[in-house]
């Protein structure tokens, strides 16, 4: 787990845009093994507040999620946030 919990972290260093109290949350859950809460947290926030991602963080998203096995549609929406 020690991987996923290092890209997690990566991934919510590079999540630029996301307001401070979701990644706060993000953070806070990471740090109480709440792996899938983390990730969902980033991921809604991010297309919620419609943030604009580049490929690199859609694929850090997508790598977490396949390390957590889960399904696709659980991040696939927020490809439309790739620009």
């Amino acid at each position: 787990m020690r991987s996923l919990e290092i890209k997690l972290k990566r991934l919510v260093d590079e999540a630029k845009g996301l307001p401070d109290q979701d990644r706060h949350a993000a953070i806070q859950y990471l740090e109480y093994r709440e792996y899938g809460l983390c990730l969902d947290t980033v991921v809604t926030q991010l297309h919620e507040h419609d943030i604009t991602i580049d490929q690199g963080l859609y694929d850090l998203i997508v790598d977490c999620a396949k390390a957590m096995d889960l399904p696709p549609e659980s991040y696939s929406f927020v490809a439309e946030l790739v620009r």
